[in-house]
């Protein structure tokens, strides 16, 4: 039975804050593809990290583990090892993992299988595959994932990559082009352009430095930082530099342009809990699409009416995030309305404590946003849970 239950009680200090997955991906693909040896510290703990580490060794990379740091030794495609069998990789349900990876698998000339799990199967892969195939790699859907064989065509003048549906599209295919030095051209990067600033930062580190540092995830500690916004002064240590190019970051601009205090000083994010909120935010929820359920979270208990726009690509995610917030935030009675991809939530302060029982869908973040109303309302029961392995741990440890 995948139980737990959640109490009321303010949070417990992290002994660990989670790293972003999103640096962490990127700085395995990027070091699997330099030439150069490449330590990455801090490496995030999240299952979807894990995953993309052990793809990486299954396909011939030499990486070394140490108590806060990895090495990788060698590169890609040149440690691959003719096979004349396929190659089977299980990838787990990384959508960034397994966006970044088949590319990357791409470069060499073994056939590869990647088996996906069930929720991965039914996310957008076409423009990808449709890319590639483009490129001479040979793509074949399965009942389980895909098979690829390279190597990528490179003799093209020019390669178009639709990001439409999502920005690891272009970002997978700016990281391998740090070797094959193709004309790319990326069309309608909208949705989430921040993470692609992202990429393109990572890719001027790693062809600078050896040493590679995996800041915070502010996906992660977001949750923090909204409960204990709305509930109890509390501060989040060795929290590093803010890191703007990480999207989330957006949550304490948000709160601080509602009334909040929050303030990065001396390593640590000091969050006074609210006090007089002057209004209610109106943000475009398709560039910080993993941060709109803790937006809908912190606008369900201010007493303003809050806004959050173009919120369709939730669609899309490990489960449909879009849907699953509006089941959320009707079983907590929370006045909102949802036309034209657009949220509007009426907060309040005055709302009912209930016993809790809730199921939600096999999705990390739905999971960490319904412990959030959880705590709100007193405490209760709620399942499943431990898919929060996927980005954050030791996320119940804390809350």
């Amino acid at each position: 039975m995948n139980t737990i239950v959640v109490s009321s009680n303010n949070l417990r200090e992290p002994s660990e804050l989670p790293r972003s997955k999103s640096w962490a991906a990127r700085f395995l693909i990027l070091a699997s593809l330099s030439k150069a040896e490449k330590k990455i510290h801090f490496l995030s703990s999240s299952q979807d990290t894990k995953d993309l580490l052990a793809s990486l060794m299954a396909i011939g990379l030499k990486i070394e583990s140490f108590k806060s740091f990895i090495t990788i030794k060698n590169s890609f495609p040149a440690c691959e090892i003719k096979s004349p069998e396929r190659i089977k990789i299980d990838v787990g349900e990384g959508g960034t993992t397994i966006r970044f990876l088949i590319p990357l698998l791409s470069l060499g000339r073994n056939q590869y299988e990647l088996i996906f799990s069930p929720s991965m199967l039914i996310r957008p892969m076409d423009d990808l595959y449709k890319t590639l195939k483009k490129l001479g790699v040979r793509v074949d859907q399965t009942d389980q994932g895909v098979v690829i064989q390279g190597p990528i065509e490179t003799s093209l003048n020019e390669v178009e990559i639709d990001a439409s549906l999502s920005s690891q599209f272009a970002s997978a295919f700016a990281m391998i082009n740090t070797i094959i030095n193709l004309k790319m051209k990326y069309k309608n990067l909208v949705n989430s352009k921040k993470y692609f600033e992202l990429t393109e930062k990572a890719i001027d580190i790693v062809t600078l430095e050896d040493n590679l540092y995996v800041p915070v995830d502010y996906s992660g500690i977001g949750y923090i930082i909204a409960y204990s916004f709305l509930n109890h002064n509390n501060l989040i240590r060795d929290i590093g530099k803010p890191d703007y190019f990480q999207t989330d970051i957006q949550l304490v601009n948000i709160l601080n342009s509602i009334g909040g205090e929050l303030e990065f000083k001396e390593n640590t994010l000091f969050i006074p809990k609210r006090k007089k909120i002057k209004s209610g935010f109106d943000v475009d929820g398709s560039q910080c699409l993993d941060l709109i359920p803790t937006l809908a979270f912190v606008a369900s208990f201010v007493d303003q009416t809050s806004i959050i726009r173009n919120i369709s690509g939730l669609i899309d995610k490990e489960s449909d995030r879009l849907k699953e917030l509006l089941n959320i935030l009707k079983y907590f009675s929370v006045k909102h309305d949802f036309n034209h991809d657009t949220l509007v939530i009426h907060g309040q302060t005055d709302y009912d404590k209930i016993n809790v029982d809730y199921r939600t869908s096999w999705d990390h973040r739905m999971v960490m946003c319904v412990t959030l109303f959880t705590k709100m309302h007193g405490g209760g029961r709620l399942e499943p849970y431990t898919c929060v392995k996927k980005s954050f741990p030791n996320f119940f440890d804390i809350f």
